[in-house]
């Protein structure tokens, strides 16, 4: 969006444009969703601005110190109070209209296979993140997580990220560039053709599983049913049945091989939940005597002064802390599994003491079952307390992301046993990555550990746990 677009915008907000011009801009929101964006993150900058000015900052200096940090200078104008909840009220009801008229419309024009992901999971279609057309001739990426597709009337699969999947024709016939796949071909008038590099799998009615590996090579199983592969080059198809398992090269070779771990998935994996807490006790309960709606008690390892719950919301302010979120029991992971860490956050009671106190941590952080320290999240009051990843391990950190911990806002960690840890700015794995990690043989899961230092504070107002289990392994 130019400059300009985003003045009238704004200068709508203030209402200082003429009709003419804000019926322009409101038809502008109405059919540009980088407009309606852009109106949103205005109006929730301004509102931050307006509760910040109301009292919770003691001056406009440090506000203005403290967003100069975070923000790296940038500015909105100020939304007159006497204007905010009229145009709050105009513009929840216009996003919600077009909301719905898009997810109308949305409904009405999707094309192609039907697309439907796991909560971890993260999918574009030729680079848009719009999931409801897949044409022709288009690459599906699934970057991560699980997705179920039912590629036409007879055919569905589970794909399995990382993957990369061409649609070769209006029939569903796809082309796997890279990615596991679980297919499930029902009986039809017309074979179903799944190209590989090293040619093709043709079927009418059975189960089967395929890897394509990065290199190219490709493996696939049989799990009930014919499946006939015709290696590139090939004079004459070869036949697996049920407990068959090939090796075909990008060369189109191909021999018989084991493949014992090759576990069929029929869905989208079922999420558990291990912990979950919004804090929802009485004013000044100690969250010793506070239990949360999921996952074991609360442990206090250490405190300056006793920890309450007020406001329902966990507040680390007036004194070091290090508290632990324990999770549910949910025995071992395989290495496909992943946790989902949703947190809640908003700006602490002790505000006043964050510019002057360079000191100052706040983190939270992944512990394994014997307490040890895998992952955190962490930020400094000398880095604007933004947060980064820290691998606790080698001490490994990423780039400073542009989000602050003093900030109204959610985050996402997916902690994959994969070794792959992001953090999403927003409230689930589909928001934007901000940190990407790569940690070495990660251990399951057990608790958080929540831990602020020398003026360092956090205040959480909800924080959840989910687990999505690995495919059981098949035995040798």
């Amino acid at each position: 969006m130019n400059p300009r677009q985003e003045s009238l915008i704004n200068r709508w907000i203030e209402g200082d444009l003429p009709p003419a011009e804000a019926a322009a801009v409101e038809r502008l929101l109405a059919e540009d969703p980088e407009a309606r964006r852009v109106c949103y993150d205005l109006l929730a900058v301004d509102r931050l601005l307006e509760e910040r000015m109301e009292g919770r900052f003691e001056t406009g200096a440090m506000m203005d110190s403290i967003a100069s940090e975070t923000a790296a200078g940038s500015s909105r104008s100020r939304l007159r109070p006497v204007h905010w909840a009229a145009i709050a009220a105009a513009v929840v009801f216009l996003l919600a209209g077009v909301f719905f008229l898009q997810t109308r419309r949305s409904i009405q024009s999707a094309t192609g296979p039907i697309i439907s992901g796991s909560t971890d999971s993260r999918i574009t279609i030729a680079q848009r993140q719009d999931t409801t057309h897949w044409a022709v001739g288009e690459l599906l990426r699934l970057e991560r997580g699980t997705a179920s597709i039912r590629l036409n009337k007879t055919v569905s699969a589970n794909f399995e990220g990382p993957a990369a999947i061409e649609l070769l024709d209006p029939s569903g016939n796809v082309k796997i560039l890279e990615g596991r796949a679980s297919v499930d071909v029902g009986a039809g008038r017309t074979a179903y053709d799944m190209h590989v590099p090293g040619g093709i799998l043709r079927d009418l009615d059975s189960r089967y599983i395929t890897e394509v590996m990065p290199d190219g090579i490709t493996n696939v199983r049989v799990e009930s049913g014919f499946l006939e592969v015709r290696p590139r080059d090939a004079v004459a198809p070869v036949y697996l049945k049920s407990g068959d398992a090939l090796r075909l090269d990008p060369d189109g070779k191909y021999q018989p091989i084991r493949l014992p771990n090759f576990h069929f998935r029929s869905g989208l994996p079922q999420q558990m939940a291990l912990f979950r807490d919004d804090f929802n006790a009485e004013d000044n309960t100690a969250l010793t005597e506070h239990d949360p709606e999921i996952g074991k008690p609360w442990s206090v390892l250490s405190e300056s002064n006793p920890t309450q719950i007020r406001n329902r919301r966990l507040d680390t302010s007036s004194g070091a802390r290090r508290l632990v979120a324990n999770l549910a029991n949910h025995g071992t992971q395989g290495p496909r599994a992943v946790y989902i860490f949703s947190f809640d956050l908003a700006p602490p009671e002790w505000i006043q003491d964050k510019v002057k106190r360079q000191g100052g941590i706040e983190y939270l952080t992944l512990l394994d079952a014997s307490d040890n320290p895998v992952v955190s999240i962490a930020a400094k009051a000398s880095n604007s307390h933004r947060w980064q990843l820290v691998d606790e391990r080698t001490k490994a950190t990423t780039a400073l992301t542009p989000v602050c911990a003093l900030w109204t806002h959610s985050l996402t960690l997916c902690y994959g046993l994969d070794g792959l840890v992001t953090l999403h700015d927003g409230a689930t794995a589909q928001a934007p990555i901000i940190a990407e990690l790569h940690v070495s043989a990660p251990p399951s899961a057990a608790g958080i550990l929540i831990g602020n230092f020398d003026g360092g504070d956090l205040a959480l107002s909800r924080m959840e746990a989910t687990l999505l289990p690995a495919p059981p392994a098949d035995p040798q």
